[in-house]
């Protein structure tokens, strides 16, 4: 990617970045004084393209097989600690790597060859005798004319580079040293803290340590950092920190990423048990932590994949209103136009606007910038395909990350075109068509949007219904400063329920994040399950198309198919997951789904998720009835849930076996882990897909049966099986 079209430039982007930092509580005290500087004296904020690793020491350690091994080479989750720092680089767009090594450079060289064959430039340079850290340095004075990071070959850390570069460049100091917390251990360099200047750095103190931040082994320096190396054996951390400390020019940067000395005999046994790879990969989208498993070089890299998977476009993004989302989408669709496709840029939106887009427009596909209802360090992307069809593992997720992991990613001759576009009315009034508007009566609704995306689309409907909306919570704000927006545990329905009873509201609606999902709230502030509202949505779907299909998950309860039943439809019962449900819908031609989890899908609205359709339709329901909704409620609320219970467990298989002999009396089904049925109770287990644990689910006629048969399950999954 060219430097011109990856540079931050200031103004709102950078105080964007800046005012992220600021709320991750990264840097205390001086980054507004950094980013002033910044702006004053018109400085980019291009980061570093060159690493140096600091790789010369000959001390070893025991590795898991029992052998002495030079720490580079020691291996953390099956790779060395070389390669991890190569990820960690290649991660921030780091292209070049100058490798100082003594006599293991052809061991450390074959270590690497992944990494070159990714099309990374890594390069050897003998510490032919030892030299200290900084004499060995000063082996590369020739090489590098321009600023560039440095690290120590025997640590592990996660760590956000270009927020350190930030501060670096903003503070007008040589050299910025990476920070960790370590109040205990008193053998590591510690540093004295004035907002982002060094005040006094001690290299392993023998007295009192000057503050509880140590020297995490990672520096920016400019090229005058060679001036201050006196020649001969030289140590940065003796002979060259304290003195730069002096003369204020060094600055610390404390983080809260992962951090690990291997070359410490106990801290290598954690980072062994600890230490967490980065895998944004999940089993239907791309999840992880701002900036540290997901930045915007990472949404380039994903961006360029994704063009090159679809080869058609144009396609859509759209973002939330995560701190992080706006540079993520820049990264994301900067990828995807230097893939060669035009980009719909939707601005915030909800995901189930992003789908609408793509289905509507017939667009080749679409993302969506957001990590839903998780918390504000997450971001994530929703990706589809033409007919918003959902990516996954199986469909796209999972070759993308193959291209980026061999960089077999490849930039087009001739780069898309990017162009806003406003659908947000166009989709309100689409969303409308689903209900008759004169039907539904000037009911009081308590609207909690947990500061999330329902801030800006639920408004846009309420304007054409004879609804007074009592406001919760709609103003966008990231950082969730009233509750998670993740409304499905009852914790974060409190404040709605609260306002539903002070208000005398006929009920209340809560959305997630990107307000793809909603959750109920009766008049009397009892919440209603995924499995009611699915029974109740199920029943206006077959009024209004009989004897039609609809899908359930393998865990919504026992109402469902009954409902579906007692009003002629067919009810087909599916796994749990979007992506299999929308599958199936096209397949069966359903005309409505529905999860336990609050994902209501409908045919009409291509297949895909609505909260907001999903809310209407209740809206329309309870006006036709002209009853409370708990009354409505109520013969749908005839079963008692457990809800589900997650447990530990290291070899599903073997226990879901377990379980099936078991119950062999029962009648089961294993569509998704397994199922057995009884005449007045039912249960299903479940694994995760990217956890070792199984998820339990019990429903039955009674609460107390449904408690004993929890126990009981639980007692068996929990067990050894001995």
């Amino acid at each position: 990617m060219p430097a011109e079209d990856v540079q931050v430039r200031l103004s709102a982007h950078v105080a964007r970045k800046i005012e992220h930092l600021i709320q991750r509580e990264r840097i205390a005290t001086s980054i507004d004084e950094a980013v002033a500087d910044i702006l004053e004296r018109g400085l980019d904020t291009l980061p570093p393209r060159t690493a140096i690793i600091l790789a010369g020491g000959s001390r070893r350690v025991i590795d898991a097989q029992g052998q002495p091994v030079v720490l580079p080479l020691a291996q953390i989750h099956g790779k060395p600690v070389l390669e991890h720092l190569l990820d960690l680089f290649r991660h921030y767009g780091i292209t070049r790597v100058l490798v100082l090594a003594g006599r293991n450079t052809d061991a450390l060289a074959a270590c690497t060859e992944k990494h070159r064959d990714a099309g990374m430039d890594v390069r050897f340079v003998a510490e032919r005798e030892p030299l200290g850290t900084g004499g060995a340095l000063r082996l590369v004075r020739d090489l590098v004319d321009h600023t560039f990071i440095v690290s120590n070959a025997d640590e592990l850390k996660q760590i956000d580079l270009n927020g350190m570069f930030l501060l670096h460049r903003g503070g007008n100091g040589l050299v910025t040293m990476a920070l960790a917390r370590n109040g205990g251990a008193a053998h590591y360099g510690r540093a004295a803290l004035h907002g982002a200047k060094v005040l006094a750095f001690d290299e392993k103190p023998a007295g009192p340590p000057v503050s509880d931040l140590i020297n995490a082994g990672l520096y920016i320096f400019e090229p005058g950092i060679f001036d201050y190396i006196p020649p001969g054996y030289a140590t940065l951390e003796r002979d060259v920190f304290p003195r730069l400390a002096e003369e204020g020019r060094l600055l610390g940067y404390p983080f809260v990423g992962q951090w690990f000395d291997t070359s410490e005999v106990s801290q290598f046994a954690v980072a062994e048990a600890q230490w967490q790879d980065i895998n944004i990969f999940k089993a239907y989208d791309v999840r992880g932590i701002y900036p540290y498993e997901l930045n915007e070089h990472v949404a380039y890299e994903i961006g360029l994949a994704y063009a090159n998977f679809l080869q058609e476009g144009p396609v859509c993004v759209g973002r939330d209103m995560r701190l992080s989302s706006p540079e993520l989408a820049h990264g994301l669709i900067q990828g995807i136009t230097d893939g060669g496709l035009d980009v719909w840029d939707l601005g915030l939106c909800s995901t189930d606007t992003v789908t609408y887009a793509v289905g509507r427009h017939d667009l080749a596909g679409g993302i969506m910038v957001t990590a839903s209802h998780n918390p504000p360090q997450w971001n994530g992307f929703k990706a589809c395909r033409r007919g918003a069809e959902p990516l996954s593992g199986s469909v796209g997720l999972n070759e993308m990350r193959r291209r980026i992991e061999a960089r077999a990613t490849a930039p087009s001759a001739h780069p898309g075109k990017v162009q806003s576009r406003d659908v947000l009315e166009e989709y309100a009034r689409h969303c409308l068509s689903f209900v008759d508007r004169t039907r539904i009566r000037p009911l009081t609704v308590v609207v909690d949007g947990g500061n999330g995306m329902a801030g800006k689309i639920f408004p846009e409907v309420a304007q054409f219904l004879p609804i007074k909306m009592i406001p919760l919570y709609l103003d966008l704000d990231g950082n969730f400063p009233n509750h998670p927006a993740s409304p499905i545990e009852e914790e974060n329905q409190e404040d709605c329920k609260g306002k539903v009873l002070a208000k005398a509201a006929d009920l209340g609606l809560l959305f997630d994040g990107d307000a793809d999902r909603v959750f109920l709230v009766d008049e009397k502030a009892h919440g209603i399950s995924g499995t009611v509202l699915t029974a109740l949505i199920a029943r206006k779907m077959l009024e209004r198309y009989p004897g039609a299909t609809i899908l359930y998950n393998a865990i919504c309860g026992r109402i469902v198919p009954e409902t579906i039943e007692r009003y002629g439809g067919k009810g087909l019962r599916t796994p749990v997951g979007h992506s299999l449900i929308k599958a199936i819908m096209r397949r069966e031609d359903a005309v409505f789904a529905g999860e336990h989890s609050g994902h209501y899908f409908f045919r009409d609205n291509y297949y895909a998720d609505s909260g907001l359709i999903a809310a209407l339709l209740v809206l329309e329901l309870i006006s036709e009835e002209k009853r409370p909704l708990s009354e409505i409620v109520a013969q749908y609320d005839r079963y008692a849930a457990s809800g589900e219970i997650n447990s530990e467990v290291t070899d599903h298989a073997a226990k879901i076996a377990e379980l099936k002999a078991r119950y062999a009396d029962g009648k089961p089904s294993e569509i998704d882990g397994l199922t057995v049925e009884y005449e007045e109770w039912w249960f299903n287990v479940r694994p995760s897909n990217t956890e070792p644990l199984l998820r339990l689910n019990v429903e039955a006629t009674t609460p107390e049966l449904m408690a004993a048969k929890r126990d009981e399950l639980l007692a068996l999954i929990r067990s050894d099986g001995s």
